[in-house]
């Protein structure tokens, strides 16, 4: 298989789901196959966020169908495939995967496909019933910028009757900013879901269509859908859930 080295490191990038609220949280031990062109979906507990990336076959210069194979860890991959500046031919044997190209060849052992740890997500149970819509990749990109105002905060998407508001507020603070959107598709869908900026910000930073497809409902994970000529890429991000207080009955005093 041949593929540019710039396709193939936005694809490494576009996976790439380490940073969270706690720190970098390594993305290990996951597969990358090649049915249909190249795809890996990774979960990644620590930050509560999935990521599911394809490349077209037509972003290959040279494809070529192959099983699964497992990756280790993805920094090391990164780290590797950075160190080529053009085209990489890439040839997997033995558990092996052999990278190179005119002037450079790096060999990569890998893990065998079992210990690969699954997402552990029903994409089918998430995705169909929630109503999708479309929103500017630069109005989410706004909102990002909006969330290094503050050093503790965290997004709030709400919609009422068609009108979207996403309200980014700093932690114990009335401190707040927000910005808001007309989408009439979704009047009578009203919600009002919240998540950690630090596990927004791995995804939004890394949209890079000019448009991306949007799901949301109360309670439910945010669904961003991106397509593009080569790329398709759905990031799900959990949610912060509030439990409701409830009043301990009182004892009736007799």
């Amino acid at each position: 298989m041949k593929i540019n080295n710039k396709v193939m490191n936005l694809f490494l990038d576009k996976i790439d789901i380490e940073t969270g609220k706690t720190g970098t949280v390594p993305l290990e031990n996951f597969l990358i196959s090649f049915e249909d062109g190249m795809e890996s979906f990774v979960a990644n507990k620590g930050t509560q966020v999935a990521a599911l990336v394809k490349v077209s076959k037509e972003g290959f210069t040279k494809f070529e169908k192959h099983e699964a194979i497992g990756i280790k860890n993805l920094k090391t991959l990164q780290n590797f495939v950075g160190r080529f500046s053009d085209e990489i031919d890439f040839t997997i044997k033995n558990n092996v995967l052999e990278m190179k190209s005119a002037s450079k060849k790096i060999v990569m052992s890998l893990i065998e496909k079992d210990y690969a740890s699954p997402p552990g997500i029903v994409l089918s149970e998430i995705i169909y019933h929630v109503p999708e819509f479309q929103l500017e990749t630069k109005f989410l990109k706004d909102i990002l910028d909006d969330t290094e105002i503050y050093s503790n905060v965290s997004v709030v998407f709400e919609c009422k009757d068609g009108k979207l508001s996403v309200t980014v507020q700093e932690t114990n603070s009335p401190d707040h900013i927000v910005t808001r959107t007309d989408i009439p598709f979704l009047k009578g869908h009203n919600f009002k879901t919240e998540f950690q900026k630090e596990n927004l910000k791995p995804i939004l930073k890394r949209l890079t269509e000019p448009s991306v497809r949007v799901k949301l409902q109360t309670d439910y994970p945010l669904i961003i859908r991106e397509i593009g000529k080569q790329f398709t890429t759905l990031y799900l991000v959990a949610p912060i859930v509030h439990e409701e207080t409830k009043e301990e009955p009182k004892e009736e005093v007799e």
